[in-house]
């Protein structure tokens, strides 16, 4: 070989390991580059897995979407049959409260007080609107119950039957040693004509004098017994003494209601004070039936005498904040409402119809008139009503009174000619009693409005029924009568 190829040779040789190195440098590159892509491929095929198993995922979301959407329409199912099965058991409950009520009160004396000898009408002869049996209720409360560990309340006294009742019980009362000013007796003690005349014939009174002399000559001889209170009673304050009994007869207004149980309540004695609220069973004065309904965990129904007076016996003290009788608690439409429902629901047959008028006269100061007529009508055609019978004198005044508060337009829809419907009204008792359902009868100077219901007894029933009203009336003001109006039995 030459040396000048030889020559040529040497950088070939030196060349060969660098070149090896390349090579290798190379190969290492090439299986690096076939790792990664068989990475890029193994995360291509993870994805695809992963994209598959997303939408298995969102799958099953929609599924369990699903399932929540039927459970909630489930349990909103559940939840209508609930309410349609608690309503009537929530009836049934408050109709067995009321069967357990009746029984309890079967099972102690009935109205003991009609044991008693005394009629405290006639021995007095006082005119009042109370029944006879109330006026021997406060005698006896007084005789037998009372125990001289409270003072008596006598508010509202008018003329002096309700004083004398207490007081006559008092006398005989041998438990009570100290026996003077015990009772207390609150009246404005002025003549108002529109409302008092039947109770004052023949006193020759003018509105606005006060018939206090009156009542200090029916009640002298108790006098040491009584000490009275002339004047407004919003303006008076209680002595603060305890109060055993609390005859009230006098809460004709929401103020005077307020002021009474802010002024009377608070001193009432746990387990022995009685309250008898007079105009429970009357149309006019609603806010009786809302306080008591309100105050009710605090208080316990007894027995009470036949007329306007229900009792109630103070089982625990009450609160003093509940004594403010919060607007919103009591007097709210709704809240309203509720309580005259809860105490329409304690009661049957006529006591029932008369709560039930005074939630007539609640609507109507709620100016709910549509409510309030409809309500009317239901009274007339409920089996109560023509169920009552003896006592249907007694409901229908208190009945007409309450739908005087609503026009005539609403409660008779239809009724165009007012001058004619006036007289008809005036005639058959519909709307209101006439002057001469007060007379007073010729064979004795007292006043019975029990009495007068009676005498008037033909005439009255007369308006009984709405349908007569159609009747009475003609086919030419009312054509075809309304529907509600008609019989149904």
């Amino acid at each position: 070989m030459s040396s000048g190829f030889k020559k040529a040779l040497k950088p070939l040789a030196m060349s060969v390991p660098y070149l090896g190195k390349v090579i290798s440098q190379r190969d290492r590159y090439l299986t690096e580059r076939d790792a990664a892509f068989a990475h890029i491929e193994s995360l291509d095929t993870e994805k695809q897995s992963l994209i598959h198993r997303n939408s298995e995922l969102i799958q099953e979301c929609e599924s369990l979407i699903g399932i929540r959407d039927n459970l909630i329409l489930a349990r909103d199912n559940l939840q209508q049959t609930l309410a349609s099965v608690r309503e009537p058991l929530d009836a049934q409950i408050k109709q067995l409260n009321l069967e357990k009520y009746i029984l309890t009160q079967a099972l102690v004396p009935h109205r003991p007080w009609l044991a008693l000898d005394v009629n405290i009408h006639e021995t007095y002869s006082i005119p009042s609107l109370m029944s006879p049996e109330e006026s021997l209720y406060l005698h006896w409360i007084a005789r037998e119950y009372y125990e001289g560990v409270g003072e008596i309340f006598d508010g509202g006294p008018l003329l002096g039957e309700s004083t004398c009742a207490l007081s006559s019980g008092l006398a005989l009362n041998s438990r009570v040693g100290n026996k003077h000013k015990r009772i207390h007796s609150y009246d404005l003690f002025m003549y108002a004509e529109y409302y008092m005349a039947p109770l004052f014939t023949g006193t020759g009174l003018q509105d606005g004098e006060s018939f206090l002399p009156l009542f200090l000559k029916n009640t002298m001889q108790f006098k040491d017994y009584i000490d009275f209170h002339a004047g407004d009673i919003l303006t008076m304050d209680w002595t603060g003494e305890p109060l055993e009994i609390a005859f009230i007869d006098l809460a004709k207004s929401r103020e005077i209601n307020d002021h009474l149980v802010k002024q009377l309540f608070g001193v009432l004695i746990p387990g022995r004070s009685i309250v008898a609220q007079q105009d429970y069973f009357h149309f006019y004065c609603y806010w009786i039936h809302l306080t008591m309904e309100y105050l009710k965990d605090y208080f316990s129904i007894i027995e009470s005498p036949y007329g306007g007076t229900l009792c109630f016996l103070l089982k625990h003290k009450i609160p003093d904040e509940l004594l403010e009788l919060p607007a919103s608690e009591v007097y709210e439409k709704g809240r309203s409402l509720r309580l005259i429902d809860d105490c329409i629901a304690r009661f049957r047959g006529l006591q029932k119809l008369k709560v039930t008028t005074a939630k007539i006269r609640l609507l109507a100061a709620l100016n709910e008139m549509e409510q309030a007529a409809a309500v009317a009508r239901e009274v007339r055609n409920s089996p109560e009503w023509i169920e009552s019978g003896d006592m249907y004198c007694d409901i229908l005044m208190d009945m007409s009174e309450a739908q005087n508060f609503i026009p005539r337009t609403i409660l008779f829809p239809g009724v165009t000619d007012g001058t004619k419907l006036r007289g008809i009204s005036r005639r058959y008792n519909i709307f209101g009693l006439d002057e001469e359902f007060f007379a007073v009868p010729a064979s004795t100077e007292k006043f019975d409005v029990h009495d007068a219901a009676d005498r008037n007894r033909e005439e009255v029933v007369k308006a009984r029924n709405f349908h007569e009203l159609h009747n009475l009336i003609g086919e030419n003001i009312m054509p075809t009568p309304p529907e509600e109006y008609t019989e149904s039995n």
